[in-house]
């Protein structure tokens, strides 16, 4: 969830490789494929993104999400400049399943919603 976080398990999986191998006499290497990194969104970007939502949608539609293990490249973004990565219209019956799913599928319902929303985002911004 955190750069800091991933430093610290290369870390300890060396170490506990190490610790390893050594006990019984072997060798052992360890590479690390590096993902995207932690998306970490702009504290002051989602406070305006939530404000933009509940005063032209109402508080009953805004949701916060709980962080998740997904890997997400807006996060190479969000690390030039303060942004918010945002999800919108997952709480349909069409789109309940998670993206990469094979029942998922795009509530095309809510788009005109999410292009007013995005819109607004831009006017106020």
């Amino acid at each position: 969830m955190t750069p800091q976080t991933v430093d610290i398990i290369q870390t300890k999986m060396v170490k506990l490789t190490e610790g390893i191998c050594q006990a019984f006499g072997a060798k052992g290497k360890v590479r690390f494929i590096v993902g995207t990194p932690p998306l970490i969104n702009d504290p002051n970007e989602s406070r305006f993104v939530e404000n933009i939502v509940c005063q032209e949608f109402g508080q009953e539609v805004f949701e916060l999400v709980n962080p998740v293990m997904g890997g997400e490249d807006f996060s190479y973004y969000l690390q030039k400049k303060p942004g918010a990565f945002i999800f919108v219209g997952m709480g349909g019956e069409k789109s309940q399943y998670p993206h990469h799913h094979p029942k998922f599928d795009l509530d095309e319902d809510v788009f005109p919603d999410a292009i007013k929303l995005f819109i607004e985002l831009v006017n106020h911004y």
